[in-house]
């Protein structure tokens, strides 16, 4: 064979062997992302900070109407009176009890004294402090019917102050047991007429208590109010 045909077998080799490379299948098969080198996906832009604060500025919270942190309601008429007779009638019972604490020389009439000094005292601290939650100014004293009261038990003395002290208790308390069952009844302001249910009970024992010492001590048990004249006593 001569050099000349040897070299284009050789050569027509050659290119056959480059042909089956460039065309093989598996080389046809592979995908475009195949044979380019993958590409990221740009970040999407943020969003626009405006049009987020415009769906909800920074003061929205602001702007709505706060609760009433207190849940106070409107103190009606009737509410405030209340407040006024029953602020009257502690300093009344609180002056006197301190008189009474003077004055007797009865160990029972003694320990009814300190009794209504001690709860009376704790009440007109409650309704002060209920009063001035509501923004209602109480009395700072008894009221005249009371004082004229009580000037007249300060010139009494033994026997004879212990049977008008006792008496006149139980009379008073009967009208402060009646007022403050109207409040329960018909008062409008929830704060004022739950104070006036958790007071009942303890002027309810301070009935009784009176009543039984003056039993003791064989005093007549005062004459029963009749509705006209408890109504013209609670107005005092």
């Amino acid at each position: 064979m001569s050099y000349e045909t040897r070299k284009r077998r050789v050569a027509g080799i050659a290119g056959a062997v480059v042909s089956a490379i460039l065309f093989s299948p598996a080389l046809l098969a592979q995908t475009p992302s195949q044979q380019a080198p993958s590409q990221t996906n740009p970040q999407k832009p943020p969003p626009n900070p405006s049009a987020a604060s415009q769906a909800n500025p920074p003061n929205a919270m602001a702007n709505q109407s706060p609760m009433n942190q207190t849940g106070a309601q409107s103190v009606s008429s009737l509410d405030r009176q209340f407040l006024l007779k029953a602020a009257q009638g502690n300093l009344s019972e609180v002056k006197s009890a301190k008189l009474a604490l003077q004055k007797t020389s009865d160990s029972g009439v003694k320990r009814v004294a300190q009794k209504l000094l001690n709860d009376h005292t704790k009440a007109q601290q409650q309704l002060t402090t209920l009063a001035r939650s509501l923004s209602v100014t109480l009395p700072s004293a008894p009221s005249d019917a009371q004082q004229a009261t009580y000037t007249k038990w300060s010139k009494l003395s033994g026997s004879a102050f212990d049977n008008s002290y006792l008496s006149g208790q139980i009379h008073d308390h009967a009208v402060t047991i009646s007022l403050f069952q109207n409040e329960v009844k018909s008062g409008n302001n929830s704060a004022v007429k739950a104070w006036a249910q958790q007071t009942l009970p303890v002027l309810s024992g301070h009935a009784m208590h009176l009543k039984q010492e003056a039993q003791r001590m064989g005093i007549p048990m005062p004459k029963q109010q009749s509705a006209s004249s408890r109504g013209s006593a609670m107005s005092q």
